[in-house]
């Protein structure tokens, strides 16, 4: 029964390197359960294991990059527990607070398969967050691996994707600079976050110039992923730091990355 639903859901799934399933499919799979999807990529990666190719990676990666947004944007993993040991296997595993989370893992494989391939343009995006098995919470991304992707692909399938890393990378720097100005609570103490996160992107020089300047940064790459992919399925949540950024006297102090 496995084999012929993994087969049904591959002739409903085109390729699809855009990193997005076209709107009917997606419809299709929306009204599938995450756990079954799950394994059917699970099944799928199987497969591959012998003889993958980056193509076939690839779209595998693209797969479960969607169903873990659809879960996210959903909170489906509040609701119910989706988690099967099973799926580490995938790359897929338990983030903060308990929600699903994917360290593309598939793209790494894929990347590492041949990291000049004619399909760089989606391997490439796996190095950003390479140096973790997670990229979320307890990471930053690699800011020159994500501003090498944008100067070699600044329209590619994932640059709406490095654009909004970069923005929440610099939306935390300009939260952790308003409070070092504000004087709340950041005093520079040893192993305190998110402060020494950003230790090596916090100049001295001038607070208020930098604190500037990382909200100017963080609202220009928000907006360019909005430009570049308007139909952003986490558009409320970069809405809402483009209104955190725009109005900081009026909001908390959490953190995208870095947090404890």
């Amino acid at each position: 029964m496995k084999i012929q639903l993994f087969i049904i859901l591959n002739l409903l799934s085109p390729l699809c390197f855009s990193g997005q399933i076209p709107a009917d499919t997606d419809l299709l799979q929306s009204k599938i359960p995450y756990q079954v999807r799950f394994d059917n990529a699970l099944l799928e990666y199987k497969s591959l294991k012998e003889q993958s190719s980056i193509k076939q990676l690839v779209d595998l990666h693209n797969k479960i990059s969607d169903i873990v947004i659809d879960i996210h944007v959903n909170r489906e993993d509040i609701k119910e527990p989706l988690w099967r040991k099973s799926y580490k296997e995938l790359g897929v595993y338990i983030g903060h607070y308990g929600s699903i989370a994917y360290y593309d893992k598939l793209l790494a494989e894929a990347h590492r398969l041949n990291p000049n391939s004619s399909l760089r343009r989606f391997t490439l995006y796996s190095t950003i967050f390479s140096q973790y098995k997670s990229h979320s919470w307890t990471a930053l991304p690699n800011i020159k691996a994500a501003e090498l992707y944008l100067k070699e692909f600044p329209k590619g399938p994932y640059a709406w994707k490095v654009h909004e890393a970069l923005g929440y990378f610099y939306y935390d720097l300009f939260k952790v600079l308003r409070d070092v100005l504000l004087d709340k609570k950041y005093k520079q103490k040893a192993g305190e976050l998110p402060v020494d996160c950003y230790n090596d992107y916090i100049l001295n020089k001038s607070y208020p110039a930098q604190y500037k300047a990382s909200g100017l940064k963080a609202t220009w790459h928000f907006k360019k992923s909005i430009s570049l992919f308007p139909e952003i399925k986490t558009i409320d949540e970069v809405n809402e730091a483009l209104k955190q950024i725009a109005h900081p006297e009026l909001w908390g102090g959490s953190w995208y990355y870095c947090a404890d």
